[in-house]
């Protein structure tokens, strides 16, 4: 590059060697074609995960035609939460939701929040959090689906045994009801102050996402689950069972998992005539027990099916009266399915009920199990 005497470069700001990038002359023309929205829906919907909702809704700020558009995709799933996760995977209060508990209907936001939630998830949380003293109720008619997470202690309201119902749930009547760390027995009841109960009389599906702890609660010693609340339209009960946690709750036999899952299923098909129960992911139950990485689980659905008929045959008298007639009894036996997640997720619309990333998380889970229980080629050489 020629330069003066000085050292500087002797070329002016018109001798640049490169041209520069001319300014864009584009100008918008309505005659051009647009996607048509149905494919812009399609596109917006892939962003309605929870890890992108704040692309999804800076999506809404780009145009009045994409608003309208993304704008109902955003709302459609609302989550209330005060957690938040660390970086060890622990939940932590969040203070940028401290105020998210007391959102109301009246407020800018308020013809969203009425018009398209179509499916609500509520996590635990203290009372404060989320007004119960309040009167006033959050209007979400549009509500399908409720997905309701119990902290360990099966509370809603985690930091008062009986309190007043939680406000956010006083207008919900949805015909899914998703209980994460939950099931029938326990701290489900009409007596939970926290549960309004109304919101089950239009249910249909009842879905039962259950750790270890929550097992224990599937036996109940009488025919009749006395605690179990009225469910006037159910149609099919959902027990999945979650394995993650399994490898912290070594130390029962399979044969008394099994047992206990036997009595569950037993008092719920006598309890609820008319609705069938559906379980998936018995294999989690091999996993659990004080030989899990020893036994294969592949079986265990059949073995449980065996083993509730023999159940329900070794008390058929309990069911053959007036009531309740022979062919009902093989009815109900029809009624019960066990299913492995696999067949879960290509039979079952489980799209309804769990996300796409917790199935893959479990189908890990039991995949590593699975693995760490097959023997290594050392191993098979001294066999």
């Amino acid at each position: 590059m020629p330069t003066t005497r000085t050292g500087k470069s002797s070329y002016r700001p018109s001798d640049k060697p490169y041209p520069s990038i001319p300014i864009s002359t584009f100008v918008h023309d309505p005659s051009r074609p647009t996607l048509p929205n149905e494919i812009i829906r399609t596109i917006l919907s892939h962003l309605a995960d929870d890890r992108k909702q704040k692309t999804l809704a800076s999506c809404c700020q780009v145009s009045k035609q994409v608003y309208a558009i993304a704008s109902p995709i955003l709302w459609k799933h609302l989550r209330l939460t005060p957690w938040k996760t660390d970086e060890d995977g622990s939940l932590v209060l969040n203070e940028a939701k401290k105020d998210c508990g007391s959102t109301k209907t009246r407020q800018k936001n308020g013809r969203a929040l009425r018009n398209d939630v179509e499916i609500f998830s509520l996590y635990h949380h203290d009372a404060d959090w989320c007004k119960s003293e309040s009167k006033s109720t959050l209007q979400l008619p549009n509500v399908q689906t409720l997905h309701l997470y119990y902290d360990d202690d099966i509370l809603l309201h985690q930091d008062c045994k009986y309190s007043n119902n939680c406000r956010l749930l006083r207008s919900v009547k949805p015909r899914t009801v998703v209980l994460h760390n939950g099931h029938l027995g326990g701290r489900f009841t009409p007596a939970d102050n926290d549960f309004p109960t109304q919101i089950l009389q239009e249910v249909e599906v009842l879905v039962c996402v259950m750790d270890e702890p929550t097992l224990y609660e599937a036996y109940v010693s009488d025919w009749d689950i006395a605690e179990l609340p009225r469910l006037p339209k159910i149609q099919k009960i959902y027990y999945i069972i979650d394995p993650f946690n399994c490898e912290h709750y070594h130390g029962w036999a399979l044969n008394e998992w099994m047992w206990l899952m036997v009595c569950g299923a037993k008092s719920l098909l006598c309890r609820l005539k008319e609705s069938a129960v559906v379980f998936v992911n018995l294999e989690a139950l091999a996993l659990f027990g004080e030989e899990g990485l020893t036994r294969r689980p592949q079986h265990v659905s059949q073995r449980f099916l065996k083993e509730l008929h023999d159940e329900i045959n070794s008390h058929s008298e309990k069911w053959n009266n007036p009531s309740n007639t022979s062919y009902d009894l093989e009815e109900r036996k029809k009624a019960v399915k066990a299913l492995a997640l696999d067949v879960f997720e290509e039979q079952e619309e489980w799209w309804r009920y769990v996300d796409k990333r917790t199935i893959d998380e479990w189908k890990k889970t039991m995949k590593s199990y699975e693995q760490a229980d097959e023997p290594n080629e050392e191993n098979k050489d001294h066999q």
